[in-house]
């Protein structure tokens, strides 16, 4: 995909076209351009052992549905939205095979060990929260994104937005509360 030094590089709607007319190996260009922001998105929602997993599987999805990406809209936010979904189907996954077994449920009941930190704490927290609660707070809070920005990449409105991420903080601070006020942590010096 070599271009002339005289020529400005492909915006992304015109490497889109060129992989939609046959040239596939034009998606790399997309997934070089792009990838930092998938991956910093994935690392908000999901594990770091599952991330790089979750980044792939956001492109694969993403090279599968360019036919209904629209140019006159930005790509990087319905790659953003691609992604999302893609984290979303990794959580709904995860618990339906934790329900399949033991040592999965075991897993996402267990409470977090004595001596996490608060980063651990807050990752184990959020993990016991629905699938949207978690995306909703991590978007508006780890991402700093505006509700404007929520809404459009969880094609929610705005005012849902807002209701989702006040109860989503509600419940994310009973389940703290519940586990630092727990007697195993309480014991520990």
């Amino acid at each position: 995909m070599a271009q002339r030094a005289n020529r400005e590089p492909l915006d992304d709607a015109a490497v889109v076209a060129r992989v939609l007319n046959g040239d596939v190996d034009a998606f790399e260009l997309l997934v070089e351009r792009h990838s930092a922001s998938v991956r910093a998105i994935v690392a908000h929602h999901v594990s770091r052992f599952a991330a790089a997993d979750v980044a792939n599987d956001a492109f694969v999805s993403a090279f599968l549905a360019l036919g209904s990406y629209a140019p006159t809209h930005a790509f990087e936010r319905w790659l953003a939205r691609i992604t999302l979904r893609t984290c979303a189907d990794f959580w709904r996954r995860r618990r339906t095979t934790a329900r399949g077994s033991a040592d999965g449920l075991e897993e996402l009941v267990a409470p977090p060990p004595p001596n996490a930190d608060d980063r651990e704490l807050c990752d184990w927290a959020l993990a016991h929260l629905t699938i949207e609660d978690r995306q909703v707070l991590t978007l508006t809070y780890f991402e700093s994104r505006s509700v404007s920005e929520c809404a459009e990449l969880l094609s929610w409105s705005e005012s849902k937005v807002k209701v989702r991420a006040h109860r989503a903080r509600a419940r994310l601070r009973r389940i703290l509360r519940a586990t630092v006020e727990s007697p195993e942590r309480r014991a520990q010096p």
